[in-house]
C-alpha cells in the first residue's frame, strides 16, 4: 500500500469509529489506553505496573465471560510480557496497513502464539491491540 493512501486511511478511520464511543464499555478501554499511554516510550514499558493494569482492565471489561479470564493471574502476565517483551519492543514501529510488518511476520506469529497461550485467541488479539494498536488489530471470533 501507498503511503498515500495509509494516510487517507488514518484520516478517515477515526470517523469509522464513532459507533465504538457509544459502547458503554468504552469507558475500560480509554481508560486502559491512558494507563498504556502514561508508560508508552519509557525503559521497558511493557513491563510496568500501568501496562499490567491496563490489560487486566481492558480483559475484565471487554473479555469477563471466557473462563481463561477469569482465571487469570498477574503473575501469569508478568511471565508473558518478560518472555515477549523485545519482541514487542521490536515491533513498535510495524504497521498493518503499509506493508511494511512482512518482515517481521514469525516475530508477530510468536508473540501472538504465546499471548493466546495466556489469553486465548480473543484476549490476545484484546490486548495486543491495546499494546501495538497499529499492527494488532481486536477480533471477537475465529
Amino acid at each position: 500500500m501507498k503511503k498515500k493512501s495509509v494516510k487517507s486511511f488514518y484520516k478517515y478511520f477515526p470517523s469509522k469509529c464513532s459507533k465504538f464511543n457509544n459502547e458503554i464499555r468504552a469507558v475500560c478501554y480509554i481508560r486502559a489506553k491512558e494507563l498504556i499511554d502514561k508508560v508508552r516510550g519509557s525503559r521497558k514499558w511493557h513491563m510496568k505496573e500501568e501496562t499490567i493494569d491496563a490489560i487486566i482492565i481492558l480483559l475484565f471489561c471487554w473479555n469477563f465471560a471466557t473462563p481463561i479470564t477469569k482465571r487469570l493471574k498477574r503473575n501469569r502476565i508478568i511471565k508473558l510480557l518478560t518472555k515477549t517483551c523485545n519482541n514487542l519492543s521490536s515491533l513498535e514501529n510495524y504497521c498493518i496497513v503499509d506493508n511494511n510488518w512482512v518482515e517481521k511476520e514469525l516475530i508477530i506469529k510468536n508473540v501472538y502464539n504465546k499471548f493466546k497461550t495466556v489469553f486465548g485467541q480473543t484476549g490476545a488479539s484484546k490486548v495486543l491491540s491495546l499494546l501495538n494498536p497499529k499492527l494488532f488489530m481486536m477480533w471477537d471470533t475465529g
